[in-house]
């Protein structure tokens, strides 16, 4: 199955509902804690990037799985409405199975790359019991592809929990356990290596948190599988033979 990386694109906040102490530009900020809600059923907002994208995702939601998320693409704000070259219609926010208390992940693609560069988000969640709708991160940009994970990745859920002992007794300072993903990708051609994962890897670094969908296609398992985070550490990149690259990543979540 296809795994997928993407690096978000800074954006500029066009217009949106929000509260005042949750802002949308709370989107673009990679602290788990700082989210953007809007109280109520429904919300809209619209973006601007300034480069192509192909994928759009809202990270750490509170929604459920049958509510809803449509994404509009317009070469203006108003065009989003009028005139979109993309419209992903309302699409449920996520299937599957997630885990209680992590914030779901939806991922939704364009068929090609965006160059209009006005993103409209319209949420619907009628009669959610949290009476709000809120979000930790927007992830907008060009995903870089490649046909499959090697065999052998592992997940892990650090937990990072200080510990204190004594003669016959231990406490802990909780903390929730992350997930982490180790993956393999290999024969990527010298072409996807030096246009496409050079540049990415020179962006992203450890610092910088990145989308990892490992089974792009498997979208029911998109709530145990999809990763946003930083890399743990820097990716090590093989040139074994002529025309083929390998690389590994390991990526752990920002938030549950």
């Amino acid at each position: 199955m296809t795994a997928i990386l993407v690096a978000p694109l800074p954006f500029a906040v066009v217009s949106g509902d929000a509260a005042a102490n949750r802002p949308v530009s709370n989107l673009g900020k990679n602290p788990p804690g700082l989210v953007w809600r809007v109280d109520g059923e429904t919300a809209s907002i619209v973006v601007q990037v300034d480069t192509m994208f192909d994928t759009v995702a809202l990270i750490g939601s509170n929604l459920r799985s049958f509510d809803t998320v449509r994404v509009r693409v317009g070469a203006t704000a108003a065009a989003t409405v009028s005139a979109p070259s993309f419209d992903s219609s309302a699409v449920p926010a996520w299937s599957g199975t997630k885990v209680d208390g992590a914030g779901a992940k939806t991922i939704i693609r364009a068929p090609n790359t965006m160059v209009s560069r006005f993103v409209r988000i319209d949420i619907g969640a009628p009669g959610h019991l949290d009476d709000y709708i809120e979000a930790q991160r927007l992830v907008i940009g060009k995903a870089i592809q490649h046909a499959a994970i090697d065999r052998d990745a592992e997940t892990t859920w650090v937990d990072s929990s200080p510990s204190y002992t004594g003669p016959n007794w231990s406490a802990f300072d909780e903390y929730v356990p992350l997930q982490q993903t180790k993956a393999s990708l290999s024969w990527i051609s010298s072409a996807a290596y030096h246009s496409e994962w050079v540049p990415f890897l020179s962006r992203v670094g450890i610092t910088t948190p990145i989308l990892f969908a490992p089974f792009l296609e498997d979208v029911a398992r998109h709530q145990t599988t999809v990763v946003f985070g930083n890399v743990q550490q820097s990716m090590p990149v093989r040139h074994p033979a002529y025309d083929i690259h390998n690389l590994e990543l390991t990526v752990r979540a920002l938030a549950p």
